[in-house]
């Protein structure tokens, strides 16, 4: 078990909302968009956004 600071915690779940964030602003820009190219594109971005956002907090998890 490795043993965090509290402000590694916090820097952890932080990362993980700026991922979530982005990716709901990928998700968003997505819906408005008329291209259906640039619409897989975005919805694409948003999926690897969220990806990495559970990623960070697997990571949490295996060391808590």
């Amino acid at each position: 078990m490795v043993l965090r600071s509290p402000i590694e915690d916090m820097t952890m779940n932080r990362h993980a909302r700026e991922c979530l964030d982005r990716a709901a602003y990928c998700a968003q820009l997505a819906e408005a968009e008329d291209n259906p190219e640039m619409k897989a594109y975005l919805l694409k971005l948003a999926t690897s956004w969220t990806r990495a956002a559970q990623e960070t907090v697997e990571r949490t998890l295996e060391d808590a």
